[in-house]
């Protein structure tokens, strides 16, 4: 298992600075120069651009260059920061194609260091449909990549707040643990 060094050791080695297009980009959909240059708890980490290779069956991904001969696409990489705050993963978002996934499958969400943060003002949890979303609240809140992983966390946080009630049923569903299959045993009969 890799620790907090070796995370941002990868973090500083397999990223490069946004491009000036990339940055116009998320300004133009509202995102502040804050939130794409550091967390809003003035760690530092700034939002960076990288090449992976999304997992076909599972919300992971791994650098360009650890799948040499590989097509990747083009992402922005986050720093995703665990219950505590410490330096937990890196995430990558294809704002293109809309998928979002860790690098090594210890965040399940971006913002996770908020979910069980104290909220006194206001104790609803928001939780944001997509990474642009979480942006553009400047890091607040969360934003869910791996539910299953996510629901044991986010049932502590409640209450959650959702964006819209079709936002809200998909949450529920998410959130939603599956009837497990029964039998009974031959004895018991």
């Amino acid at each position: 298992m890799l620790d907090a060094l070796d995370i941002l050791k990868t973090y500083r080695t397999e990223t490069a600075n946004l491009s000036a297009d990339q940055i116009g980009w998320l300004r133009s959909k509202g995102v502040t120069p804050q939130a794409i240059g550091g967390d809003p708890d003035l760690m530092g980490y700034a939002l960076t651009a990288g090449n992976v290779v999304f997992d076909e069956d599972a919300p992971l991904f791994d650098f360009a260059s650890e799948r040499p001969g590989v097509v990747a696409a083009p992402a922005i990489i986050i720093l995703a920061r665990g219950n505590f705050g410490d330096e937990a993963d890196l995430v990558a978002w294809s704002p293109r194609s809309g998928r979002l996934a860790a690098w090594l499958g210890s965040a399940s969400m971006l913002g996770e260091q908020n979910a069980l943060a104290a909220r006194l003002a206001d104790p609803a949890l928001d939780v944001h449909e997509s990474p642009l979303a979480w942006l553009i609240a400047g890091r607040r809140g969360v934003c869910i990549i791996d539910p299953r992983r996510a629901r044991h966390t986010l049932e502590c946080a409640q209450p959650l707040r959702a964006a819209s009630v079709r936002h809200g049923l998909s949450l529920r569903r998410a959130m939603t643990l599956a009837t497990p299959n029964i039998v009974i045993s031959r004895k018991a009969a």
